[in-house]
């Protein structure tokens, strides 16, 4: 979300400077849809930073509106300018016959008085709608002096901020709040742990099933149990060969446990779970651990053919926590047999 919201800083400068080298070879490139924005590219191909920056032109440009000027650039029919309203939407049938949809303010104005461009005569039950529209802009007249200026509703300047963004977006999607994204990024584990627990909790690991989807033609079958086919969720939650590292965590702890659906679920009951604060450091660690040794056992499996007795795995599970505990403490632990024998006494 937040890196959106920086995104949407680009479509902000796009809209406020002008004649700059950047611009002009977006707009080049891409073509102009209206002087606010590019046309947004349809290609079923291509990866560009500018057009993967479009793609959020609908949920930045909700919040826009304008102070017109003199006129020249906002669009007559499509923008909103005029009471906070869009006139194509309030007057239709007048919309239809306009001689250029999108035309500007100033191209509907003759001097001092307003000319609307329509491509056939009026009939006379098409009237009624022009002068209920000719009254609405009776009162209404351009600064010819200033320049037509897009603003951003959400703040009271009306400039775009990442901040206000980001806090707008949060509170209309809510549900991004309960994302445990914290209890990944600020626990003490090694760069690469983490960035994998990410991925795992995403259901990205490039498992049997993911492959498949990328178009790899394989035989899905789980590794380690060899009885059910291979996803993330079966991975690193229900395979019989995972499920009895869990288990012995369950067990260290004297724990009833019921393995919730999802990877996501999973992580975050377990490190929200009430624990005594001299072993919550250590508690929060644990799922990734288990992450880690299962994945690195199905990797040995897929492309070493070697297969590790369960008694290993788990000893190199707990090895595994042992040192990144011991990495996140200014002064060295006790043993490793010591380590274990803190767990079960917690």
């Amino acid at each position: 979300m937040h890196n959106k919201c920086l995104l949407m800083k680009w479509l902000w400068r796009y809209t406020q400077e002008e004649h700059v080298l950047w611009k002009d070879v977006v707009s080049a490139k891409h073509g102009i849809q209206s002087h606010w924005c590019t046309s947004l590219s349809k290609a079923p191909y291509g990866v560009g930073v500018w057009k993967h920056i479009c793609k959020l032109w609908e949920k930045f440009s909700q919040h826009k509106h304008f102070t017109v000027g003199n006129g020249l650039h906002i669009r007559f029919w499509k923008d909103k300018w005029l009471r906070n309203t869009v006139l194509m939407d309030d007057y239709p049938s007048l919309f239809n016959l306009a001689r250029d949809p999108d035309s500007t303010i100033s191209q509907n104005r003759d001097g001092t008085t307003w000319s609307i461009m329509f491509r056939r005569n009026m009939q006379d039950w098409e009237f009624n709608d022009l002068i209920k529209l000719l009254q609405t802009l009776q009162s209404f007249s351009l600064n010819t002096q200033a320049t037509d200026q897009f603003k951003w509703g959400i703040t009271g300047d009306g400039n775009y901020t990442v901040s206000a963004a980001y806090k707008q977006s949060r509170a209309f999607n809510a549900v991004t709040d309960h994302w445990p994204w914290k209890l990944i990024w600020k626990i003490k584990l090694p760069p690469k742990i983490v960035c994998f627990c990410w991925t795992a909790l995403y259901e990205a690991c490039l498992t049997q099933d993911n492959l498949y989807k990328r178009k790899r033609i394989i035989v899905n079958g789980c590794y380690l149990c060899q009885k059910a086919a291979e996803s993330n969720r079966h991975l690193f939650l229900h395979c019989t060969v995972t499920a009895k590292l869990w288990n012995m965590f369950y067990s260290l702890f004297g724990l009833s446990w019921v393995m919730p659906h999802s990877i996501k679920e999973a992580y975050e009951s377990w490190c929200c779970w009430k624990v005594d604060s001299t072993i919550k450091q250590t508690w929060k660690m644990i799922p990734a651990a288990i992450f880690w040794s299962i994945w690195r056992e199905r990797n040995r499996r897929c492309f070493e053919g070697l297969s590790t007795p369960l008694h290993s795995l788990k000893a190199e599970c707990l090895m595994c926590l042992y040192s990144w505990v011991n990495l996140s403490y200014v002064d060295s632990l006790d043993s490793f047999s010591d380590f274990v024998g803190s767990l079960v006494l917690a």
